[in-house]
């Protein structure tokens, strides 16, 4: 991740993980794409501001939703929690399934007055090898 970035010319203010539910990451131990962020941000020498954005509904897990459920199901699930205006903000997840957990994630930092890029570390594809929808 951190060589595309210098190679396509990525950058940002700071990196912010997709966060998880506290209950959530209570159960896990540990939150994926946090992990990805501190690796990340330590290797190109950005800050990582995990508590900017929150997860302050506990949602069902995505995994067996459908596109539309999953929209649903993560809508109004994040809140901003300091000040991101003008920032420009690299929103950082491990999966990319449908985009609806990031879509809702970055409209909400936008609506904050962030400028949001979305990276992740993988991208979900059906047995055929293609993108799941």
């Amino acid at each position: 991740m951190a060589e595309y970035m210098q190679t396509h010319g990525l950058s940002a203010d700071i990196l912010l993980p997709i966060p998880l539910h506290p209950q959530r990451r209570s159960e896990r131990g540990f939150n994926q794409s946090e992990l990805i962020a501190d690796a990340l941000g330590a290797y190109c020498e950005l800050p990582i501001m995990p508590g900017i954005i929150q997860r302050v509904k506990h949602t069902q897990p995505q995994t067996e939703l459908s596109a539309k459920e999953r929209r649903e199901n993560v809508k109004d699930a994040f809140a901003v929690s300091g000040e991101i205006a003008g920032q420009n903000v690299l929103l950082i997840d491990d999966v990319f399934t449908t985009g609806s957990t990031m879509a809702e994630c970055a409209k909400t930092l936008e609506e904050a007055g962030a400028h949001c890029t979305c990276f992740t570390a993988a991208r979900a594809v059906d047995s055929a090898g293609k993108a799941r929808e």
